[in-house]
């Protein structure tokens, strides 16, 4: 349920200051149209001002993304003030405190656990219309991924980066010792795989949950879309009597991860490590054959390990477990933007044309391109990225991106049932789940004792 990997930092360089990007001053650094242009390129300037999270140590070389969107501002006579903040601070203290005073600046990045309550609360400009009109815009995007921002069949936010919790990282030299190329696609496969994993000496799959969150985000979340399907999914994110945890299907869910655990198919210790470095330790040392994670992993993977392993690096999707939903096929990655554009509803005809403007500009090929290159992964689709510089990422991430871009299907990440009691319960139960001091029938029932509770705050 780790919606995103928050940056460390220092809180923003000022809360209350501004840098301003006004089409009197330019990066000439900046590229290229970003798609959809503004109309106003001639008479009174339009003021906009974008609260983001863009402090000084988020962007490469001080320049990107303000470079693009401020090219964008200057070529279509837009008054820019960026106000930029830690995103921890931003998620967790400012967003919610301007929310609460109805006091949102004009365009802003918005936290997608946000985004439900701000649209009932009326704050947010209904953006479908603009997407309706620039088919070629609406369709560059990977698909599944306005899921998050859309409610009663309307788009509120246009999502502007692209993570998923779970896939499997896998050494390649171990797999082929064992006979294989990749992970299977398909959980007999996978089973038989962890199976000869750990008769050769490895712990099959490596995975550090003191912290609660990690092996509900990196697995039983993709487990959920593929047992209990994408409906149930989404009626659960939305806090709706239609779907329910003690549902079979989800039981389904609890006992798939404890029949993997009592296969000796986890590290014994995984509850009582960590999920940064301890459980790496394992991976580096070449004493486990994969290792769980999300996009936000790839970074530190690439970074911390032994030089001399980072060619032997794979990832790929989980497998499909048996029971799975038909329509649900192999490969899926579920995911979301986490943090999207959004536009204040009460802005005026010309303030919201200029905000979608921005919006584009942050989801177009060259800000894609720039993404690529500083080892994000896009929101739109591989294949509109067009030529990047391959030489400045990893393989492996560059794998990711092409296997996500892939993907038979985009699922909704399961991030719409955080907060902080479901959180608590869900991550509390699966650990009991792992040490035997609860089945998941009776796990399911304690899950779906507080979900009740919840739903009532929530409706």
């Amino acid at each position: 349920m780790k919606n995103l990997k928050l940056t460390a930092g220092l809180l923003a360089l000022v809360l209350a200051g501004t840098m301003t990007l006004s089409s009197c001053g330019g990066n000439s650094n900046a590229a290229g149209s970003a798609g959809g242009d503004n109309e106003n390129n001639g008479g009174e300037k339009v003021k906009l001002t974008f609260a983001c999270t863009w402090v000084e140590e988020e962007m490469r070389d001080q320049t990107y993304p303000l470079d693009i969107v401020n090219k964008y501002a200057q070529d279509n006579n837009i008054e820019l003030s960026i106000d930029p903040y830690n995103s921890s601070d931003y998620q967790n203290t400012v967003f919610k405190t301007m929310a609460a005073a109805k006091n949102l600046p004009e365009i802003f990045l918005i936290n997608s656990m946000d985004m439900k309550s701000s649209v009932k609360g009326g704050l947010l400009y209904d953006l479908t219309s603009y997407l309706d009109e620039d088919t070629a815009w609406a369709d560059s995007f990977l698909p599944g991924l306005f899921v998050e921002t859309t409610f009663d069949d309307k788009i509120y936010g246009v999502p502007y980066q692209f993570i998923t919790n779970e896939c499997v990282y896998f050494n390649k030299n171990i797999l082929s010792e064992l006979g294989y190329e990749t992970v299977p696609a398909e959980w007999a496969e996978f089973l038989e795989l962890c199976e000869k994993a750990k008769n050769a000496g490895y712990i099959p799959i490596a995975l550090g949950d003191k912290d609660g969150w990690p092996l509900y985000s990196n697995l039983a979340e993709i487990l959920c879309e593929y047992l209990c399907g994408p409906e149930w999914v989404a009626a659960i994110g939305g806090y709706t009597d239609q779907a329910s945890y003690d549902d079979p299907k989800f039981i389904s869910v609890l006992t798939t991860i404890k029949d993997l655990n009592d296969k000796g198919y986890f590290n014994e210790d995984m509850v009582s490590i960590d999920n940064n470095t301890q459980d790496k330790a394992y991976f580096y040392n070449e004493k486990a054959a994969m290792i769980l994670g999300g996009s936000y992993t790839l970074t530190g993977l690439v970074t911390d390990c032994p030089e001399e392993l980072i060619p032997s690096l794979g990832v790929a999707p989980t497998p499909r477990p048996a029971g799975a939903i038909d329509s649900v096929k192999a490969g899926i990655f579920t995911g979301g933007s986490g943090w999207e554009v959004a536009v204040n509803a009460e802005n005026t005809q010309k303030q919201a044309d200029a905000a979608v403007g921005i919006a584009k500009a942050m989801t177009g090929q060259e800000y894609a391109r720039n993404d690529v290159e500083v080892g994000r992964i896009p929101v739109i689709k591989m294949e509109n990225v067009g030529e990047y510089d391959a030489s400045k990422i990893p393989v492996l991430q560059d794998d990711m991106n092409k296997l996500i871009s892939q993907a038979p299907s985009m699922t909704l990440m399961n991030q719409q049932q955080s907060g902080a009691a479901m959180s608590e319960i869900l991550y509390k139960k699966l650990q009991e789940i792992i040490i035997g001091q609860t089945t998941p029938e009776q796990a399911a029932k304690d899950i779906q004792a507080v979900y009740e509770e919840e739903c009532k705050t929530m409706q």
